[in-house]
Parts: structure tokens; C-alpha cells; sequence
């Protein structure tokens, strides 16, 4: 990380044997949430605290006590983050297609969402959404996808009300 008032290199947040790969800031709460590619999520405090812990804008001392080592369990990283307007709740897209929803203060999970090519194929099989065709279309399509590095560039959103997450699918936006 450069300090840009100084121009000089700082430490990247923490990340100290990965490389930090996301993140985002939250505004109301002047607290940034980032990740590494081995999915270690670490919280920072602003530039006034000196990007220490952010102790007076959580409710948790440690992370153990939290659901922050979610990615880390599942050898996934984060691909997007993004911070509800109230700054309430985060969403993270994982490079193993899950949406999780954490809540800021606790750090613990609010929902999970499994986006994964085989689970839309078992809903397919069992519900069947769409038509046949139309859905075998998209499979490939999905399938030829996955062979570049386009995840990489998954995004996910709040709407304005903070109440639906919208999400890219192989079927759609969804709103979560």
C-alpha cells in the first residue's frame, strides 16, 4: 500500500504473506474490509486511527469469535465486496461461486447463497425454470465462461432500500 502523502510504501493492511486482493471502504463507519487471495478478511479503521483494528466500530475483540475465516475454511478468496448503504451488512462473491452476507459489527454470517454451476443444474432437474434449450444454452455458455477469468469481474450490488442484493447468474440477475 502507498501512503499518498508521503509517497512512501506502507504494509499491505496486515495481508502479510499474500497478496491483498479486495477491498472495500465503508463509509458510514470509516472501516475498510478487505481480502486476501488466500480469504483472510481483515477490518481497518481509517486513516486517523492509523489503519489499526477497528475496536470502537465492531462489536467482536477477536476473530474467532466471528465468521470471518469462512473464505479460509473453504480455500476460496473473495472476487467482489460490496457494503450495504447503511452500512450495516457486506456481501461477498467467492471465487467458489457462494454469495455469504455478513453483518459489519458482528462479522458473522447473515446468509450464504451457493451460485455454482451444479447447483443450478440440480435445480433444473428438480424445478425446471426454464426450458430445457434455453437452459442447456446457458450451461455452455457458463461452461465456456469458466475456462477464462471472467469471475474475476463479477460484481454485486445493494439497491438503494439495502433490502435485495443483486447478483449475476448463469439464469439472470437475481435479487437476493
Amino acid at each position: 500500500m502507498i501512503d499518498s502523502k508521503s509517497s512512501l510504501e506502507r504494509d499491505q493492511l496486515g495481508h502479510t504473506h499474500s497478496v491483498l486482493d479486495k477491498k472495500e471502504y465503508n463509509a458510514v463507519a470509516d472501516v475498510v474490509v478487505s481480502c486476501d487471495t488466500k480469504g483472510i478478511i481483515e477490518y481497518w479503521s481509517g486513516y486517523e486511527e492509523r489503519c489499526s483494528f477497528p475496536a470502537s466500530s465492531v462489536n467482536f475483540e477477536f476473530k474467532s469469535d466471528t465468521d470471518l475465516y469462512e473464505l479460509l475454511k473453504t480455500h476460496s478468496y473473495a472476487i467482489s465486496i460490496a457494503f450495504s448503504h447503511s452500512g450495516t451488512k457486506f456481501a461477498i462473491y467467492t471465487s467458489d461461486k457462494h454469495v455469504i452476507i455478513f453483518w459489519f459489527k458482528s462479522g458473522k454470517k447473515c446468509r450464504v447463497f451457493d451460485e455454482s454451476t451444479a447447483t443450478f443444474i440440480e435445480d433444473q432437474q428438480n424445478n425446471r425454470h426454464i426450458p430445457d434449450f434455453e437452459f442447456g444454452r446457458r450451461l455452455a455458455v457458463e461452461k465456456e465462461l469458466e475456462k477464462t477469468n471472467t469471475i474475476l469481474y463479477t460484481n454485486l450490488t445493494f439497491d438503494e432500500s439495502d433490502n435485495f442484493l443483486i447478483v449475476p447468474s448463469m439464469i439472470g440477475i437475481k435479487c437476493a
